[in-house]
């Protein structure tokens, strides 16, 4: 499955685990679906999980739409992204981040799943 949505319930946040995105339309619907369980929970905090992902990089205007349209979340909303391993999908996360924090999202850079947990609980 190229996307896994699920909320960890005892921590009171939504878990997006992200192995494959073909296309900009793929991860804008696994974005949907984890800020709609964001919103069915009513939970401010998000953890992407991107060790895993394999895919091309995509183009500016889509990290820079991307990014914008976390905006939509309602704030303050937190999101932790655990890196790819893949340094140029590093750099598509990075400034999809930094649109969405220049937008009021609240934004952080993981290493490893334990780090983020951290952050998120923090």
């Amino acid at each position: 499955m190229p996307c896994i949505v699920s909320l960890d319930q005892t921590n009171r946040f939504v878990i997006a685990q992200i192995s494959t995105m073909d296309t900009y339309k793929d991860r804008c619907e696994a974005r949907d679906e984890a800020l709609q369980l964001c919103r069915e929970m009513h939970c401010s905090r998000l953890l992407v999980d991107l060790r895993d992902l394999k895919t091309d990089r995509a183009s500016t205007i889509d990290c820079f739409e991307f990014g914008e349209s976390l905006s939509r979340a309602k704030k303050p909303f937190y999101i932790a992204h655990v890196m790819p391993s893949d340094p140029n999908f590093k750099e598509d996360v990075r400034f999809a981040s930094i649109v969405a924090e220049n937008r009021g999202i609240i934004a952080k850079e993981c290493k490893t799943l334990g780090e983020a947990k951290t952050w998120l609980l923090g």
